[in-house]
């Protein structure tokens, strides 16, 4: 078991962080003793239900039967490996979804599980790691001190493959066998007809979210979609329309599809720190089926909009060529949360949905991406830590989430927050074609208000009650086109440490625009929550 101590400032850093929080309530409980990496566990009650195993026609048995058949010559070697593998730690179950890439399912691929019933495993005690299944190739090398079986060598004929050709003898003509087909048969099951040219039994569909903001269907963009039946599986990822056909055709009945919330943009989706967002739909037509998400659907509606709120702001950044965070970005989705943070400690951001709608979503993301872009500019050793460092040290003295800005290296924060609530703001409004004249904008920590004659719509923004941090010059320099987001991204350099020298920075880079910059900064320098709001 590999077990790792974390130490007590890391554990608090990882929870707690608050480098690009948007929205607190009470922060989490601070624990003061080294903790150790969580186990990873499966469900393992006693099982109230027993479900019937199938026979499985990819296990290399049953295809070898039919070639030894019909072409004695050909001794088939394996394409799957059909596995179990027990994690034994947050750790490792880690590797095995990151660093691995496998898709992991908590019951076994022989099990005929009915829509709604899910399986436990009464061999495993209560409080001890389970086992969970998935097929790999043979030349697949597991991690170092995973424990792992081999369960059965599988066969999974494609397209090209999965025919045999008998020729004729003075007796009979000449035949072709389909091999699939073949095997299912042989072990009982039903076939349809062959009726449908090959490529229409490929089954395809749709995926789509509710916004419950907009109250718009909306598509859930470049998401894994992932089929099976028996060990045979295939995935693929949605398009920008929400739309994904597979590229294996299934002779036989219904498929079971899963929704993993892993992007094709690298960042992925999780439902608690070791485990990423996965949604069984259950069994539905091998043709096909449309997927669509809403609030009653559970987290996963939550998983979907968090998904779309980053793939826009990832496209944003390709767009832009703002930087996005190095390496595969998880995003851990904490439904009983009103807070959010962007630590990047193990690449980790945490997204507070409690009570939040579509909307409140999309916003809270883009301004945590947002300080994932600031933190891949001016890295951790001399920047990002001291973020953190300072909202740990706010907290630890029960002040609120930013302080008064009195505390060391208060300037770094101001500069992140100024960046990541204008971001978020921005993003927003964009996405829901919301202009700053003909709408007011509000959430818990943003009062925009303003009909002033100034160039800039002046405005004052309270950041979760510290009025020392106001967004809204990058706001104005952005939204009159002063300065575009990229413009202003690349003053975010790791020496602009405070608000006047991300005024000067913008200033020496923008020599043109200097006046309209220092202009931005002059309005919101005057305001006074106490005189001119907020509201």
């Amino acid at each position: 078991m590999i077990m790792k101590k974390i130490s007590t400032l890391f554990c608090c850093a990882f929870l707690l962080a608050g480098a690009a929080c948007t929205r607190f309530a009470e922060p989490p409980p601070v624990k003061d003793t080294e903790r150790e990496n969580a186990p990873y566990l499966v469900r393992t009650r006693a099982a109230g239900t027993t479900f019937d195993s199938l026979p499985d026609p990819y296990f290399i048995e049953n295809m070898q039967a039919i070639y030894d058949e019909f072409d004695g010559n050909i001794e088939l070697e394996p394409t799957d490996l059909y596995v179990r593998i027990m994690p034994q730690d947050s750790l490792q179950m880690d590797v095995l979804l990151h660093d691995y890439n496998l898709d992991l399912f908590d019951y076994p691929l022989d099990l005929d599980i009915p829509n709604g019933e899910e399986y436990v495993d009464p061999t495993i005690p209560e409080g001890e790691p389970g086992w969970l299944y998935t097929t790999v190739k043979p030349d697949f090398v597991f991690p170092e001190d995973i424990i792992y079986d081999t369960l059965r060598a599988c066969y999974i004929p494609t397209e090209e493959n999965g025919v045999i050709e008998v020729p004729p003898t003075t007796r009979t003509e000449g035949f072709i066998i389909d091999v699939e087909r073949e095997a299912y048969e042989r072990l009982g099951y039903v076939l349809e007809p062959l009726t449908r040219a090959s490529g229409d039994d490929k089954p395809e569909g749709r995926v789509t979210v509710y916004d419950n903001s907009g109250n718009d269907t909306v598509p859930v963009k470049k998401v894994r979609i992932k089929v099976r039946r028996h060990t045979k599986t295939d995935k693929v990822y949605t398009n920008d329309n929400g739309e994904y056909k597979i590229t294996k055709s299934f002779p036989k009945g219904e498929l079971n599809y899963i929704l993993i919330f892993i992007n094709e943009k690298d960042f992925v989706v999780r439902k608690d720190l070791a485990v990423r967002a996965k949604y069984d739909y259950g069994k539905r037509s091998k043709r096909g089926c449309d997927i669509h998400l809403t609030e009653n659907s559970g987290e996963v509606w939550q998983w979907a909009a968090i998904n779309n709120a980053a793939y826009d702001y990832y496209c944003m950044c390709d767009d832009t060529e703002i930087s996005r965070s190095d390496g595969t970005l998880k995003i851990w989705c904490r439904p009983n949360r009103s807070w959010s943070s962007a630590p990047m400690l193990a690449r980790i951001v945490h997204i507070g949905t409690e009570d939040a709608n579509y909307r409140n979503i999309y916003n809270t993301v883009s301004h945590e991406l947002a300080h994932t872009s600031h933190y891949a500019k001016a890295g951790y050793d001399n920047y990002w830590r001291h973020y953190i460092d300072y909202i740990i040290a706010c907290w630890f003295n029960g002040e609120s989430t930013y302080g008064n800005g009195t505390r060391n290296h208060a300037g770094i924060v101001e500069v992140g927050e100024m960046w990541g609530h204008a971001m978020g703001a921005i993003l927003d409004c964009e996405k829901h074609n919301i202009t700053r004249l003909d709408s007011v904008y509000y959430n818990t920590w943003h009062y925009w208000h303003g009909n002033r004659d100034d160039f800039f719509y002046r405005a004052g923004d309270v950041v979760n009650g510290s009025n020392w941090i106001q967004p809204d010059p990058i706001w104005a320099l952005i939204t009159r086109d002063v300065l575009t987001k990229k413009q202003v991204f690349d003053c975010l350099t790791s020496d602009v440490d405070t608000r006047a020298k991300l005024i000067t920075k913008m200033r020496t880079t923008y020599p043109a625009k200097a006046p309209l910059i220092q202009l931005a900064f002059d309005i919101n320098d005057t305001f006074n929550p106490a005189i001119d709001g907020p509201g």
